[in-house]
């Protein structure tokens, strides 16, 4: 019986100590710091060595003797890290939960919360960013605390000033956005500016930042300058790429309201009025939205009213150019327009053509030109191109029957 009692004692004591390490706020061995001031940043460099956010609404906190720290920030259950950053100007930390709902000031060395901000009275978020940038450099050396939160397409941007002498998060602004694409850990920052972008850094939403913190979405400054590749599909099936420069108006010097220019020579008119471009090349009206600085998609259209179509405009001017990778090619010739896939594989200046999965030749790429032959005589044709830009190909084709046609090509990959 004395037995069994113990035993049962012995469990007693093992769940009452894991429930007492649930419920108390730190747990840390070795030296006392409860002492150093939070709100020196060079006792925070002296003293701390290592923050972490931890499941279940916890942190973890290294100080330089190795001994170790965990608080409770938030009374929560899940598998979620809590987001935690030392306030770059102070010793104190802003410890974000894993809902992204509160923001709290706490103790880097007591686990105290001496501030909490709600940022989301309802929604829960999945994904989250706590960053600090200083918004408005003009105005004084502060840095503000900006939490992007994220559910499925709903996306909340917060901007929090830390007022370090009253030791209190005062939340500025936040604004809604909705789009599946933004990745929460991209957010950019600039002097006066928050961008939203996708994980490969593309602009999704710009906010200015007033001289009150108030965010607010920027005015497009989208540009039509520049050299444009626009692939139409025409709703006969047909397709066409047009390789066209859009140049400054000499009468308005305006990059908005310039000349289209397609092998050296005038063709038509560019204009973009805030995120709608036009490009009226020849008789071909071209007009769409900026999906970002580098690409225009919408919808074309003859002045004839006989054909319309769906376009996408992109620009590239990377510089450092690479044949290699796969291409759709378009060609003139005196019967009958074509085109085809594209792929040259090999190695940067020489290598295989394959048209359509089928090796028909070989290519050289020498001084920025390439040069391909597929095919023997007498049906053999022959292509010789340069770069428009980093995606585009303009040149000519050849063979014994047509002679020499425009030709053309963009990437595909």
């Amino acid at each position: 019986m004395f037995k069994t009692f113990l035993v049962s004692k012995l469990k007693f004591l093992a769940i009452f100590s894991a429930f007492l390490w649930i419920l108390l706020p730190a747990v840390s061995y070795g030296a006392d710091y409860s002492s150093v001031d939070p709100a020196s940043k060079d006792a925070y460099t002296t003293n701390v060595q290592e923050i972490a956010g931890l499941k279940n609404g916890k942190i973890k906190v290294v100080y330089t003797d190795n001994s170790i720290a965990k608080f409770a920030i938030f009374d929560t259950s899940t598998d979620n890290k809590t987001k935690v950053a030392q306030q770059k100007k102070s010793g104190w930390l802003l410890v974000l939960s894993p809902t992204g709902k509160k923001l709290k000031m706490v103790n880097p060395y007591t686990g105290a919360v001496v501030s909490t901000l709600t940022l989301s009275e309802n929604k829960s978020y999945k994904n989250t960013s706590l960053q600090q940038y200083n918004l408005r450099s003009d105005q004084d050396s502060a840095v503000e605390a900006i939490i992007t939160a994220k559910k499925g397409d709903a996306v909340l941007l917060s901007v929090v000033k830390v007022k370090l002498n009253d030791k209190k998060l005062v939340k500025k602004s936040s604004v809604q956005y909705l789009n599946s694409a933004i990745d929460v850990s991209k957010t950019k920052f600039a002097k006066k500016s928050i961008t939203l972008q996708d994980a490969d850094e593309n602009a999704v939403a710009k906010y200015t930042v007033s001289t009150k913190y108030d965010v607010a979405p920027a005015e497009a400054d989208y540009s039509v300058a520049g050299k444009w590749a626009i692939a139409i599909t025409w709703d006969d099936n047909s397709e066409e790429l047009r390789l066209v420069e859009c140049v400054p108006n000499d009468d308005t010097t305006d990059p908005n309201d310039g000349i289209l220019m397609e092998n050296d020579e005038e063709i038509g008119t560019c204009t973009a009025q805030n995120s709608t471009a036009t490009f009226y090349i020849g008789n071909i009206t071209f007009t769409g939205d900026f999906a970002s600085e580098n690409e225009i998609n919408g919808n074309t259209a003859r002045s004839d009213e006989v054909n319309t179509g769906v376009a996408t405009a992109r620009q590239n001017t990377v510089a450092d150019y690479d044949v290699r990778g796969v291409w759709y090619q378009f060609w003139e010739g005196n019967e009958a327009n074509g085109n085809s896939q594209l792929e040259l594989v090999g190695e940067e200046n020489a290598g295989t053509v394959i048209i359509n999965g089928e090796v028909l030749g070989t290519y050289t790429f020498e001084n920025g030109v390439l040069d391909y032959e597929v095919g023997t005589a007498p049906a053999n044709a022959t292509v010789h191109a340069s770069f428009f830009d980093a995606d585009t190909l303009s040149g000519t084709w050849w063979n014994a029957v047509d002679g020499t046609n425009a030709y053309k090509a963009y990437r595909l990959q």
